[in-house]
């Protein structure tokens, strides 16, 4: 079995990622150290500043990793048609919750955040719908608590102004603490799912 070219495609990632640095720096008139040095260093930012999110960041790249890993073990096997399809499709929206949350491309790119959020709901919303034959219970227990912690951090947002006339400073810690557990739960489901539909399909069962 011919094996995929990994060492290419990484190199051809790689290449790509240089060649957008290169164009930003040309568009922006940047430095090239603005867009490759670290901004804290560059900023004079304490190493902690902005400890959750970037925490945050790293859950939703282990989700994306997971599920990535789980369509790959399942890939061509008897049976595993819909699992491999639902767990690309769970990379693909851990990748832009990733690149979101790290961008902050919400708030950045001229589009209404609710249009943003609308699209990963009815994205998500989509696929449970199709494939929600093969979540089992414990998967289910995690989305339903990743989906709970995310819709109190968004319900937390939209009311941002009246909240804070009541707790002040706390508000912000609730809204961005809230959203970091669902990334959390986000995980243990992406993790759960994806250990559940690797041993179904490499113990033979449908």
């Amino acid at each position: 079995m011919k094996q995929p070219a990994f060492p290419l495609l990484s190199l051809a990632i790689g290449l790509a990622t240089l060649a957008v640095t290169i164009t930003l720096a040309r568009v922006t008139e940047a430095d090239f150290g603005y867009l490759t040095r670290d901004p804290a260093q560059q900023f004079k930012f304490p190493s902690y500043a902005g400890f959750l999110s970037n925490v945050g960041v790293l859950f939703w790249m282990a989700s994306a990793t997971v599920t990535a890993f789980g369509a790959a073990m399942v890939a061509n096997r008897p049976g595993a048609a819909r699992a491999q399809t639902f767990l690309i499709a769970l990379t693909l929206l851990s990748g832009a919750f990733c690149l979101d949350d790290f961008f902050v491309l919400h708030e950045r790119i001229p589009i209404k955040e609710k249009y943003f959020f609308l699209s990963y709901a009815l994205f998500l919303a989509a696929n449970l719908a199709l494939f929600r034959d093969l979540l089992d219970r414990a998967s289910l227990v995690h989305l339903v608590l990743a989906g709970g912690f995310f819709s109190l951090s968004l319900g937390i947002d939209l009311r941002q102004y009246v909240i804070e006339a009541y707790l002040g400073g706390v508000r912000i810690l609730l809204e961005d603490g809230a959203k970091f557990l669902g990334a959390v739960f986000w995980l243990n489901f992406s993790w759960t799912f994806s250990a559940a539909q690797i041993r179904r399909v490499w113990q033979g069962r449908e």
